[in-house]
């Protein structure tokens, strides 16, 4: 009787250990966890922290691919190189930049990583990409394309495995809704001046949900839209209003890269006014809503990316001078 009471209690034990080895996993593939949260923390002198870290610790080795390899290898690998200042040897895209400042003035360019479950089913993605920042300030800078994807690994065998690795002249971002935006750039035509597919990720690959291209064969912008090959022959002819429906409707994510290295503290203290401004002039971009800014330093010097100053920077501003910038839509963010 008391072999059958012993284990009947160690089944119980086993069955809700088992119960709270899931719950564990359905709530970080619920939601977006951070990419630098490491659930593994113990809290000092508890031992239900340390229970948790446990089942934690199995849940982060069965999403992983039960215990047989992560990112982690890779992530030291790339941040190692990154450190050094060279990744050529690293089979990621050629087009990553991890220099600051090498796309525009006042832009700090951190590259770094985000680890999300792209698809649902219970294993993180890898993604590498970078964010552009205003220099001293966690605020992303100027542009329409302040976040972009490089790469994108996700794990087979316990062990990354590219999916995604930016070429060329071609385009990735988040938009809001989720989607992974492409925009080609290596266009072999005399008329077609850009193309874009909305996408899901699926497993190991990108899945259209719909797709942009607009033409300019003469004098006049022809707009197209496609649930699969925005390229093909039978895209449905669409309005400049529409194209731009499309674009709004899945929007432009400005995702946060936990940075391969650390940024450099502030040099001083700034205060930002900024504005969101659209452009309808044709560039070969589909992203057509721009941030403008003036920053100011605490020492009366500051940078100008209106337009205004040829050189952006400026050495001295008043009290006027900002009155107007917020009579004009700018917004005060620090």
């Amino acid at each position: 009787m008391k072999r059958k009471l012993v284990a009947m209690m160690m089944l119980c034990v086993v069955l809700t250990g088992c119960q709270s080895g899931l719950s564990s996993i359905d709530d970080k593939t619920d939601g977006n966890v951070a990419a630098n949260e490491d659930p593994t923390i113990d809290v000092e002198g508890s031992d239900a922290g340390s229970d948790n870290a446990a089942s934690e610790d199995v849940a982060k080795e069965d999403k992983a691919g039960n215990g047989s390899g992560s990112y982690d290898s890779l992530i030291s690998e790339i941040k190692e190189a990154v450190e050094k200042g060279d990744i050529s040897a690293l089979d990621v895209s050629a087009s990553t930049q991890i220099k600051a400042g090498e796309m525009e003035m006042d832009t700090d360019v951190r590259y770094g990583y985000l680890k999300k479950d792209l698809d649902g089913d219970g294993t993180d993605e890898l993604i590498l990409g970078s964010t552009n920042y205003i220099v001293d300030t966690n605020l992303q800078a100027r542009g329409r394309y302040n976040s972009v994807i490089y790469d994108i690994f996700t794990l087979k065998d316990g062990n990354p495995e590219h999916v995604i690795k930016c070429e060329g002249y071609d385009r990735y971002y988040f938009g809001t809704d989720g989607t992974i935006i492409k925009e080609e750039g290596n266009l072999n035509s005399d008329t077609t001046i850009a193309v874009a597919t909305f996408n899901n990720f699926n497993k190991d690959k990108l899945e259209v949900v719909e797709g942009i291209r607009y033409d300019l064969p003469g004098d006049d912008v022809v707009y197209y839209r496609s649930d699969s090959d925005p390229t093909a022959d039978n895209a449905e002819k669409i309005t400049y209003d529409k194209w731009k429906e499309i674009i709004d409707k899945h929007g432009y994510e400005f995702t946060e890269f936990t940075p391969f290295v650390e940024p450099a503290a502030p040099t001083k203290k700034a205060t930002v006014y900024v504005r969101t401004f659209e452009e309808d002039y044709l560039d070969s971009a589909i992203q057509y809503k721009w941030r403008e800014y003036k920053k100011y330093y605490d020492d009366h010097t500051g940078f100008d990316n209106t337009g205004n100053d040829p050189l952006g920077e400026f050495s001295s501003y008043d009290e006027e001078a900002i009155d107007d910038l917020i009579s004009n839509g700018f917004v005060e963010e620090k």
